[in-house]
């Protein structure tokens, strides 16, 4: 749901939640996961010491860095949108804190206003770019803020979330 009012195009700071970088842990495919940049990148590779590598990786941007050197899968420039829904619905189905703060953003566009020329996931606010981009992520988070708007309050869907450290 996209509007016009006051859109919140920085996903740092106040905002840093809506980030893939966002401390968030969750469970996805049956791991557990740091935060959702560390699944996603992690997701690119069929190697299984590379996924290791990155699941384990210090931070979000240390397995971003990782993941941009892995060797694709075949299939990954047909599924990376897919992944990401899946993945950016498990990090707020597990957990209800950042639901009410996803909803709490009303119906303000959510741009992930980036610098570093990332026009797919998000809009590049460089003078080279424009201000241009796809803004893929915003676009997944308005969909499923708007998911969780048209459920009733007591069934939004809200999993267990295992201890950290520990998979489910």
């Amino acid at each position: 749901m996209t509007g016009t009012s006051n859109p919140i195009d920085d996903f740092r700071g106040e905002y840093r939640w809506l980030s893939n970088f966002g401390a968030n842990t969750f469970v996805w495919r049956g791991v557990w996961w740091k935060t959702s940049e560390h699944a996603y990148q992690a997701a690119k590779t069929d190697d299984p010491a590379a996924f290791a590598a990155i699941r384990a990786a210090t931070t979000a941007r240390e397995a971003r860095r990782m993941g941009q050197e892995v060797r694709l899968r075949a299939t990954w420039e047909g599924e990376k949108l897919g992944v990401m829904r899946e993945v950016v619905t498990a990090k707020f189905e597990q957990n209800q804190a950042l639901v009410e703060r996803l909803l709490a953003t009303g119906d303000r566009p959510l741009i992930e206003g980036t610098t570093w020329h990332d026009n797919f996931w998000g809009t590049c606010r460089c003078s080279r770019c424009g201000d241009h981009g796809r803004n893929e992520l915003g676009t997944l988070l308005e969909e499923l803020r708007a998911r969780f708007r048209a459920l009733p309050r007591p069934c939004r869907p809200f999993g267990l979330v295992p201890k950290e450290g520990g998979d489910p």
